[in-house]
């Protein structure tokens, strides 16, 4: 089983870029990796973010891991089977050991699900784990996680749990957000935020050493200078590419464009607790007012399509393909602004992130101009990433709409539905 190996996850269009790299024998090989943002932490319970796991991936591992095919395959744990509808068994892989030398085993585990669990803690990923009702230690190498209810989702959903050291983290909870630590194949040298994250090849890894020595990622928010970059040398490889630079790209000498499905949407959120969005009809007419075809065409070029009707794309388990998309109707979207008792309309406003998802704020800009013409008026934010996040996950002050990518790491729709309220 091969490890070590750079993997980056590329969202919605999957367009990433690589530069060959020209390395003298003698040196250590290393790569520059560009995102659109910075690591917002370093601590894998604490972020559900796919530009935060391309960082953490090289310096944590997870029980479980999806190949190439798309497969779920052992990684810490070596093997897995259920006892009964609500019990789970792992076997874990002996002699691992965290950078900082403490062991991993099922006592580490047992505190990291836990940890997780812990309401006291309100983690990000602890929704992905509401199933799990105790962790039992069966002996070092043998942990059962045992369940309220039937949990068929369970080791796909552990592939996206990250293990930490349980003392470390202990000691001080908040130093896992600044210094992680990990059993993977990287260790954190440097983070100047807002400036570069360097990892190196960590000695005493288990599994194949990685062939790159050292991989440098640097967060560059504008798609422009992210792309002259790449052209210029000073990355080896970014992500979000817009569709319009694809062809550019490719031409210049000794570069290469990689396109690959997603299971990513874009979607518009809604503050469905107070007026005008807590009437349904108001987000109707939104969904009427939009004219997806047209954004498909002229902002991707005709690389995506427009979501069926429904939060997931056709390769979540769940998707209904009989659902067809809202279809654009501005006289529609009129009518019912009138219903709702907004016949001329109304003012309000939208936040986006920039840079984080591939033209994500030329997206909203576009949405709020389609907006404009059935009388809906949008005041329009930008914002960076970790400034939006904090918005939607810490004080809950996004606008009334905001604009988000939106996908699940087991490709169960069931997942992404449990976060929506109904009405």
């Amino acid at each position: 089983m091969q490890r070590g190996r750079t993997a980056i996850l590329v969202v919605l269009l999957g367009m990433c870029l690589g530069l060959p790299l020209s390395v003298e024998p003698a040196q250590e090989p290393v790569v520059r990796i560009s995102q659109g943002n910075d690591l917002a932490t370093g601590d894998p319970h604490q972020t559900v973010t796919v530009t935060d796991y391309n960082v953490l991936w090289h310096i944590y591992d997870a029980l479980t891991r999806r190949d190439p095919a798309g497969e779920f395959a052992p990684w810490l744990a070596t093997s897995w089977k259920t006892l009964n509808d609500t019990t789970w068994e792992f076997r874990l892989r002996p002699g691992v050991t965290f950078a900082n030398g403490e062991p991993f085993d099922a006592s580490a585990v047992k505190y990291n699900l836990e940890r997780i669990l812990d309401p006291r803690a309100n983690l990000r990923v602890a929704t992905w784990l509401k199933p799990i009702s105790r962790v039992e230690v069966v002996n070092p190498s043998t942990v059962r996680i045992h369940t309220k209810e039937p949990f068929p989702t369970l080791v796909p959903q552990l592939a996206t749990i990250f293990m930490v050291p349980p003392k470390y983290t202990a000691e001080d909870p908040g130093r896992l957000a600044r210094q992680p630590v990990g059993t993977g194949p990287y260790r954190l040298v440097e983070w100047i935020k807002d400036d570069h994250v360097t990892l190196e090849r960590r000695a005493g890894a288990w599994g194949k050493t990685p062939e790159i020595g050292t991989v440098i990622f640097r967060p560059i928010p504008e798609d422009g200078t992210r792309i002259a970059a790449l052209l210029t040398g000073e990355v080896d490889l970014i992500t979000n590419v817009p569709p319009t630079d694809t062809k550019r790209i490719a031409a210049a000498s000794g570069k290469r464009v990689a396109v690959v499905p997603s299971n990513r949407g874009m979607l518009v959120l809604f503050n469905a607790e107070k007026p005008p969005f807590s009437d349904r009809r108001v987000r109707q007419a939104v969904n009427y007012a939009i004219d997806k075809d047209a954004l498909v065409k002229s902002l991707f070029e005709g690389k995506t399509t427009p979501l069926d009707g429904q939060l997931v794309t056709p390769d979540y388990v769940g998707y209904n393909p009989t659902l067809k998309p809202y279809p654009y109707d501005p006289a529609k979207a009129r009518q019912l602004l009138a219903e709702a008792g907004y016949p001329t309309g109304f003012q309000t406003s939208l936040d986006s992130p920039s840079g984080r998802y591939l033209l994500d704020k030329e997206v909203a800009q576009a949405v709020a101009g389609q907006l404009t013409q059935v009388g809906i008026r949008s005041e329009f934010h930008a914002l960076e990433w970790g400034v939006y996040m904090a918005k939607l996950t810490k004080a809950h002050q996004l606008a009334p709409m905001a604009l988000i990518g939106w996908a699940w790491p087991t490709f169960d729709a069931g997942g992404l539905l449990s976060l929506i309220k109904e009405g």
